[in-house]
């Protein structure tokens, strides 16, 4: 189970997603329906 959990992560399965607004994130601005994953 633990080798299948290595190869086959959450972050492979991770939906995009994208702020509705302009926001800052660690003092890195990302505009408003950018896409990221």
């Amino acid at each position: 189970m633990e080798e299948f959990l290595r190869y086959d992560t959450s972050v492979e399965r991770s939906t995009s997603r994208y702020p509705a607004r302009d926001i800052e994130l660690g003092g890195v601005p990302i505009p408003g329906a950018a896409w990221s994953s």
